[in-house]
């Protein structure tokens, strides 16, 4: 059966093991920053003692390879992570309405319409949520409900204009319930006592994991 995961995650500059359930045939990696839109793509087939690590192509079309040690290899997964790590990593899937220090954050208000700004009733946690954090809005199971993205977020985002919030199709949210609030990345480093789970591994050295950088991932089987 084939199978395939996708998410975001915070490039370290530092070795990253990405825990995603399954060990991929192909990975492809790309920055999501503007000042350093690399990408990297690895699969099974690159057997060569000049790609065992993949290929990397630069924002100006550029193609290198890259050796083993300095790419994107498949990880086993089995470790036993005994102190909390961020160089070990799986997906974070807890809603973050709660992080914050004021209460759970319930409502959602929207200060200023034409520049998509708004504020939430309660701060939100900034060490989970900010730019690329998922928030729905809307009237829940009884009516339709809006998926946008934190592109912007200043302080504690429980004051007027704090967070700007882009619903895709390119109008502003409308004051209503939330409903829920992802982190900002997919995934983050594990707990102490954490079995990784099987996935990939990223070098310290790869061209898409320049530190701070918001990196994609895309990874799957073939059969």
């Amino acid at each position: 059966m084939i199978k395939q995961e996708s998410g975001t995650l915070n490039a370290t500059g530092a070795d990253l093991y990405v825990g995603i359930g399954f060990v991929p045939d192909w990975v492809e990696i790309m920055s999501l920053e503007t000042t350093d839109e690399e990408r990297q793509y690895w699969d099974r087939n690159m057997r060569s003692t000049e790609m065992l690590g993949g290929i990397s192509i630069d924002d100006d079309g550029t193609i290198s390879p890259v050796t083993v040690g300095v790419g994107i290899a498949p990880y086993n997964g089995g470790d036993l992570i005994t102190a909390a790590s961020t160089v070990y990593i799986q997906r974070k899937r807890n809603d973050q309405r709660s992080s914050g220090t004021g209460g759970v954050i319930t409502s959602w208000v929207n200060d200023t319409p034409a520049s998509f700004t708004g504020h939430f009733n309660n701060p939100v946690s900034t060490t989970y949520v900010g730019e690329g954090s998922i928030v729905k809005v809307g009237a829940g199971v009884s009516g339709n409900s809006v998926t946008a993205i934190i592109t912007a977020l200043s302080n504690d985002g429980d004051a007027a204009d704090e967070v700007t919030l882009y619903n895709v199709n390119g109008s502003a949210v409308s004051s209503n319930q939330v409903l829920g609030i992802t982190a900002m990345y997919d995934y983050w480093g594990v707990a102490a006592n954490t079995v990784m789970s099987a996935g990939f591994f990223l070098d310290s050295t790869a061209a898409v994991n320049t530190s701070g950088d918001m990196v994609r991932f895309k990874a799957g089987t073939w059969t």
